[in-house]
């Protein structure tokens, strides 16, 4: 006898893109052929071979979550925060995810740090062919706020979330590469439709428009260029010439 399967119903979803802040916005850009991907003038600038990303506008966002940007420098944790705040709104409350018979699941990367930050550290640590480490991890003190670090781990989005909206419950964090907010849905799916668990907060979030990515990426030969910005992200298209870092974040709130 097949175990039987709870019907799982999404009640609310809360959106931070490059295109637009918030769900209906996102959907008419969309329909309107609004294109998120634009050139970085700084990058340009740098002489960086790609130039181009996905980068949420909307600053609003930051000056309404100020004291959370302030401690933590970290965009992504502003986008989930507002993300939360419509698919909130938009299920009613948070009012019936305040029990334990629920979690959190979120496809999140681990951080990095400031890269010109970064690069002051190595110039303090030692030499072009030697790095002393210890030096390395005090110079790191001097650099980095106990915000900035803690905003670093794959752990600290969904446990920031809990904090900010007095959730309590599984916290699982899913760093998979590209297929990390895929995985968080459907552990989170599985436990609800299991009967483990009676809600969860489901997506994903993450800022990935910074010099290491731009480098890593492009030194691997998978990043889009020689088109036009608006026409660099085209993924199911037979001419695609690469993918384009982006930043956001899209959750949903799920329930029996």
């Amino acid at each position: 006898m097949e175990p039987k399967c709870l019907p799982v119903y999404i009640t609310g979803i809360g959106a931070v893109t490059p295109v637009a802040t918030g769900v209906d916005k996102m959907f008419d850009a969309l329909c309107k052929g609004e294109n998120g991907i634009r050139e970085i003038p700084e990058w340009k600038k740098a002489g960086f071979p790609v130039s181009t990303g996905g980068l949420v506008q909307d600053r609003h966002i930051f000056e309404q979550e100020q004291e959370i940007y302030d401690f933590y420098k970290s965009r992504k944790a502003v986008f989930a925060v507002t993300a939360l705040r419509e698919a909130f709104e938009k299920a009613g409350g948070a009012e019936a995810f305040r029990c334990d018979r629920g979690g959190i699941f979120l496809g999140v990367e681990t951080g990095r740090i400031d890269i010109q930050k970064l690069f002051r550290m190595f110039l303090q640590s030692g030499t072009p062919t030697c790095l002393d480490s210890r030096k390395f991890g005090i110079s790191s003190f001097h650099y980095l706020t106990p915000g900035e670090s803690l905003s670093k781990q794959p752990f600290f989005i969904p446990s920031l979330l809990g904090r900010v909206f007095g959730i309590s419950g599984e916290a699982r964090s899913i760093s998979n590469a590209c297929s990390s907010a895929n995985q968080a849905i459907g552990e989170a799916f599985r436990k609800i439709a299991s009967g483990a668990l009676d809600w969860a907060i489901v997506g994903g979030s993450d800022d990935m428009v910074d010099e290491y990515m731009a480098i890593g990426f492009h030194l691997l030969g998978a990043l889009a260029t020689g088109m036009p910005a608006d026409s660099l992200s085209r993924p199911f298209d037979s001419k695609r010439r690469g993918f384009v870092l982006g930043e956001s974040t899209l959750l949903f709130s799920k329930s029996l």
